[in-house]
């Protein structure tokens, strides 16, 4: 009898395994980074904020993500750069993908999308140890004031070394370590 009940049990404790219903959640895999982005609502209100920003003086280069609406905050078009400062020359950047979101968990909207996460993409700029560049454009909603960028895989291109560095996520920045 005890055999019975041990085996019933065991069949049992299998069947429900099977039978029970999982809950699947596709995590960013341990490349990816991401880094919360304020939404600058004019080209002015950005520039200012350039003014305000602390100088780096350290073997990095740091990139930060920057959008501005085009036209002020009653638009929904928006221009998306990355500032560049250190010490570093950078003169492209090559990333898998690079995509900004919601930053929810639960219910996440991605509002844009660059690159195809399985080749490179290079974007070439001038020359810059402190500048910025135009990295693309996108379309967020007006209420949205800010978003998560997420990276797989970024570099910068250092004309100091001639090599690709691995960019790293830190507080609002990507950091390129020389």
């Amino acid at each position: 009898m005890k055999k019975f009940i041990s085996l019933f049990l065991a069949l049992t404790m299998c069947c429900s395994a099977l039978f029970t219903p999982a809950l699947a959640y596709e995590a960013p895999n341990d490349s990816d980074a991401y880094v919360d982005v304020k939404v600058f609502d004019s080209l002015d209100e950005y520039k200012q904020s350039l003014e305000n920003a602390p100088s780096v003086q350290t073997s990095y280069c740091l990139l930060t993500p920057v959008i501005v609406r085009r036209g002020g905050s009653s638009r929904n078009i928006c221009d998306i750069y990355m500032n560049v400062s250190g010490d570093i020359l950078l003169s492209a950047i090559k990333y898998k993908r690079i995509f900004i979101t919601n930053g929810s968990l639960l219910n996440e909207v991605t509002y844009a999308s660059f690159g195809n996460s399985k080749s490179y993409t290079i974007q070439n700029f001038p020359a810059m140890c402190n500048g910025s560049f135009e990295f693309g454009e996108m379309k967020l909603p007006t209420d949205v004031e800010y978003v998560r960028i997420w990276k797989v895989s970024l570099y910068g291109y250092s004309m100091n070394s001639g090599s690709w560095l691995e960019a790293e996520a830190f507080g609002t920045k990507y950091t390129v370590k020389n």
